[in-house]
């Protein structure tokens, strides 16, 4: 399995601008605590490698692949398309609901939504 890349402050920056996601939605995903992340991205803190690797992961599987600066200078780009079964819409839309907390089955009525308290 080939090794990913991790994400510097502005790489994680930059991806959360392709993504249109705000800070705590990247929190989220990642499973880190948004103080965490806000830091890290303003380089005020370094991330553990296990906090790396949470975020990378969060990025890439919302289909964001960093660039290292050795290849043609650090950026990020849309990962390539795989030979996946599930419609690039459709996982937006698994991945849109994790981050947001909205389940599948409420939104295609499977089950019912909780009445907030």
């Amino acid at each position: 399995m080939r090794k990913r890349a991790n994400f510097s402050p502005a790489q994680s920056r930059s991806a959360r601008g392709l993504l249109d996601w705000d800070r705590a939605q990247l929190a989220r995903a990642a499973g880190l605590k948004l103080e965490a992340v806000e830091l890290y991205e303003r380089g005020r803190r370094d991330l553990s490698e296990t906090e790396r690797e949470a975020l990378g992961a969060a990025l890439n599987e919302a289909g964001v692949c960093a660039i290292p600066e050795r290849a043609a200078g650090e950026g990020v780009r849309w990962r390539q398309r795989s030979n996946s079964r599930t419609l690039p819409a459709e996982r937006f839309q698994l991945i849109r609901d994790r981050v947001t907390g909205t389940a599948a089955a409420e939104r295609l009525g499977l089950v019912r939504r909780r009445a907030d308290g």
